[in-house]
């Protein structure tokens, strides 16, 4: 039950931030949630790093929350 709590919680955060844009790109939040779960990181040499570039999509719905690619990239290599 809390963990539905949560991702309620989460859903309305996403939607409230992104509802405009959201709607400009016939997007649910269910497609966005889908399009940042694409995201992935791999350990190469010794270091985390981004597996592909983010996608355009991905670059905006990040930038809606104040996330640059290089906030993303430090946060990769602190985890």
């Amino acid at each position: 039950m809390f963990c539905a709590f949560v991702s309620l919680i989460v859903r309305l955060y996403l939607r409230n931030i992104l509802s405009k844009w959201m709607e400009t790109n016939r997007l649910t939040a269910k497609d966005v949630i889908d399009e940042l779960s694409t995201i992935r990181a791999i350990m190469s040499q010794g270091a985390m790093r981004l597996l592909n570039p983010l996608t355009k999509k991905q670059r905006e719905i990040l930038s809606r929350f104040g996330v640059t690619i290089d906030d993303l990239n430090e946060y990769i290599r602190s985890g």
